[in-house]
């Protein structure tokens, strides 16, 4: 902004304003950059846009005589990712990639029935498998391949968690930590258990792989494109579990989750992110990480 004439009166308050929507005011989001100054060029820094947005934006001073507004102007913001190079799996199945900050994420939940090494990983029954079973298994939703696109295989945690590696060569399962780093980097402010912004920004948006209304909150700006593939081989449609490769106590291993919670400032529903447990024995999806 810069001002060029005071009317004789010192200017109290002076920055930006903006909102998505023309001619926006100071009862809009604004900036502060200075009191009780004169003449003279400032800079403000907008923060806290979201992605694919068009926002108008004046500058604005106060002074005894009233607000003054600037000429508008107006920008649109782009994605928060950029696309990866992409990996295919062992069996030849190809998945797209986002890179969101430092990471490197699968766009779509894997579908291999091989470890990296060439050896095979069981197929199991799905909703079929023992609580004591430790053997690394597989299998399709409803025992059925069609659905492994998009919603991907279920995998129990000994198979995501094996030293042969499910993921395709050059990646990983993630830590319970670098899914805390996908979550902070959407959301740098989380501060409580439920996470409502990036459970919005990690989750399709449409009711082609949701029931209709459970993610009626996605925004999907992440590129994640979560679908509803469900959490321990139940709520198939309105939510989706994820493994990581950390450990629990007992006989669970440590999950990442979207599903509908009632969060502050409830009692409303929102689709949240949150980091979980579950059985080791129980299928969950699985998403990959480049190393």
């Amino acid at each position: 902004g810069n001002i060029t004439a005071t009317g004789g009166s010192t200017i109290s308050h002076r920055g930006v304003c903006w909102a998505t929507t023309t001619s926006p005011t100071t009862a809009n989001d604004t900036t502060l950059n200075g009191t009780g100054t004169g003449t003279g060029s400032y800079t403000s820094t907008l923060t806290g846009l979201s992605a694919n947005t068009t926002y108008y934006v004046r500058a604005y001073a106060i002074n005894s005589a009233g607000t003054a507004y600037g000429n508008e102007v107006s920008f649109t913001t782009g994605d928060i990712y950029t696309m990866g190079s992409g990996v295919t799996d062992i069996d030849g199945n190809t998945y797209t990639s986002i890179i969101l900050g430092t990471q490197e994420w699968m766009q779509q939940n894997l579908r291999v029935t091989r470890f990296a090494n060439g050896d095979s990983i069981h197929q199991g029954i799905y909703n079929s498998w023992g609580n004591i079973d430790t053997i690394a298994q597989w299998a399709s939703y409803q025992n059925t391949s069609s659905y492994d696109v998009p919603y991907g295989k279920f995998y129990n945690w000994y198979a995501a968690t094996d030293a042969r590696n499910a993921c395709p060569t050059g990646w990983h399962l993630p830590s319970i930590s670098e899914w805390n780093t996908l979550r902070t980097y959407l959301n740098p402010s989380i501060f409580q258990l439920y996470d409502v912004l990036n459970g919005e920004m990690l989750t399709e948006v449409g009711s082609a792989h949701w029931q209709a209304g459970f993610n009626s909150d996605a925004t999907n700006t992440s590129g994640f494109t979560a679908v509803g593939s469900g959490l321990d081989f139940a709520s198939f449609g309105t939510g989706a579990e994820w493994w990581s490769s950390t450990n629990a106590a007992g006989n669970e291993g440590q999950t990442m989750i979207i599903d509908l919670s009632v969060v502050f400032p409830g009692p409303i529903s929102h689709l949240a992110s949150k980091l979980d447990l579950s059985p080791r024995y129980l299928g969950n999806a699985v998403r990959c990480l480049k190393d």
